[in-house]
């Protein structure tokens, strides 16, 4: 758990949220630092807006994490 928080406040999300991406499949794996955790932040925020663009026309609301987590797999 404590490391869960370390992590989470590297990441500067809720623990609800890292527990949400990780049970997604944003978080493959967990960082083993503060510069790796932000480089994977990068990447998730790249595929979120990468999603955001898949998204049909005229679409609203948020974007799944489901849809971030493909978007995000097709980038790597």
């Amino acid at each position: 758990m404590t490391a869960d928080k370390r992590i989470a406040a590297w990441l500067n999300v809720s623990m609800t949220t890292y527990y949400r991406w990780r049970r997604s499949g944003l978080l493959p794996r967990r960082p083993g630092s503060p510069a790796e955790a932000l480089e994977m932040l990068a990447r998730i925020e790249a595929a979120h807006d990468a999603a955001a663009f898949d998204r049909p026309l005229g679409r609203l609301g948020r974007t799944r994490l489901d849809a971030v987590a493909k978007a995000l797999g097709d980038r790597q």
